[in-house]
């Protein structure tokens, strides 16, 4: 008992890799063609809500350098061009293979964000994170941004987004104001490859957990039995 206790806890305890090995330098979405598909939810109150739906298109790939198509959802907006490259993004939602790489070891030093006065801003990442999209189970890694008040040392605002581990395409997005949701953004479709888990992936997280619950049981029965003597 001892002995498979201990072989569960060092399974357990090695990571299941969920890094997907990329062929060049240059990030799996960057390709003429390639589209990224969401729904934003902007929420006012419990009961007012407006769902905007937004399209990222890249029409045009030279170099390191690419143009994409902004597709606003809204009868009453237009399409619009902007001109971007790997190293400056420009607002096209996803990261460049270095970023993935770093956000990949846990390290979100590379995202700026913009203080507002008399704030203080802590980002935390969690990475091997499964993420539930309309295109399956995805691998992610969770970047966590809380904004404090620097007065009082309340929450002012916090985001959770969370990236593809493998293609850096931003899967989702939820941004909080206090204890209400304000925004919340979704990919719903996209000709991305996105590292999708399959079933025996999924089915080992699964067991995996399953095991932490039973040897942390054990570990407590052997320890109440101890107590006991």
């Amino acid at each position: 008992m001892k002995l498979l206790a201990i072989g569960a806890l060092i399974l357990i305890l090695t990571p299941v890799p969920f890094v997907y090995a990329q062929n060049t330098s240059n990030p799996p979405w960057f390709f003429q063609g390639a589209y990224l598909n969401y729904t934003n939810v902007l929420i006012q109150n419990s009961s007012v809500h407006k769902i905007v739906n937004v399209s990222y298109k890249i029409i045009e790939v030279s170099g390191s350098r690419f143009t994409y198509m902004v597709i606003p959802g809204e009868l009453t907006s237009s399409n619009y061009t902007v001109e971007a490259s790997l190293d400056h993004l420009n607002g096209f939602p996803a990261l460049n293979s270095t970023q993935i790489s770093m956000l990949n070891m846990g390290n979100a030093s590379f995202m700026k964000i913009i203080k507002l006065p008399f704030t203080e801003v802590n980002i935390t990442v969690k990475t091997g994170v499964m993420a539930y999209t309309s295109e399956g189970v995805v691998s992610s890694d969770l970047v966590v941004t809380r904004v404090t008040s620097k007065l009082d040392r309340s929450l002012y605002e916090i985001t959770y987004t969370n990236y593809s581990t493998y293609s850096g395409v931003l899967l989702n997005m939820k941004i909080k104001f206090g204890n209400e949701t304000k925004y919340v953004s979704n990919l719903v479709s996209t000709n991305v490859p996105l590292g999708i888990l399959t079933w025996p992936q999924i089915i080992a997280e699964f067991f995996g957990v399953i095991l932490i619950v039973i040897i942390v049981v054990y570990m407590l029965r052997r320890y109440r039995k101890a107590r006991i003597r």
